[in-house]
C-alpha cells in the first residue's frame, strides 16, 4: 500500500504542476496519468469501505479516519464527474483536491512514523521492566549475601 501512496503522491505534484502550467505535456500523458489516478483512488476508496466494516462505529468516531475518507471518496467523485469537463472551476477543485490528497500522504507517512515510534517505545519500555526485574532480584541477592558475610564475621571461630 505504501507503493500506491508514494506512486500516488508523485502523480499529484505532476498532475499540480501540470494544472498550474508549470509545464506541457501530451495528452495521451495525461490521460495515461488520469486513468492510473482514478485507479489508484478506487483502490483508496474499498480501502476506506473495508475499514468501515472493520471498525464499525470507531471508524465515525476517529476524526483522522473520516478526514481520510472524505478526502478519498470526494477526490475519487470529483476525478470521475469532472473526467471529460475541461472548466475551470473542475480545474480549481482537482487542484484543492490534489493539495487534500496531498495532506492525506503527508497524515499517512506521519501515521506511519509514529507507529513505529509507538513499537519502539513499548518495547524500551519493556525491556527496562525486565532490566528492573533483573536489578532488583541482585539487589536482593546482594543484601542477603550482606548479610550472610556479617553473620560469618561475626561468628566465633
Amino acid at each position: 500500500m505504501l507503493g500506491l501512496v508514494i506512486l500516488d503522491c508523485v502523480l499529484v505534484l505532476v498532475q499540480l504542476m501540470i494544472d498550474l502550467d508549470a509545464f506541457v505535456v501530451s495528452h495521451d500523458i495525461l490521460e495515461v496519468m488520469h486513468i492510473v489516478s482514478i485507479l489508484i483512488l478506487g483502490t483508496f476508496v474499498v480501502e476506506v469501505t473495508l475499514k468501515m466494516f472493520a471498525m464499525g462505529l470507531r471508524y465515525f468516531k476517529s476524526p483522522w479516519e473520516l478526514f481520510d475518507g472524505s478526502i478519498v471518496i470526494s477526490s475519487f467523485t470529483l476525478d470521475v464527474i469532472y473526467s471529460a469537463n475541461d472548466a475551470k472551476t473542475a480545474a480549481s477543485l482537482l487542484i484543492i483536491l490534489r493539495l487534500w490528497r496531498l495532506a492525506r500522504v503527508v497524515h499517512g507517512f506521519v501515521h506511519a512514523a509514529r507507529a513505529k515510534a509507538n513499537k519502539r517505545v513499548a518495547k524500551y519500555k519493556r525491556r527496562l521492566a525486565e532490566l528492573q526485574k533483573k536489578y532488583n532480584k541482585l539487589e536482593r541477592k546482594l543484601r542477603a549475601t550482606r548479610e550472610e558475610l556479617h553473620q560469618l564475621l561475626d561468628r566465633p571461630p
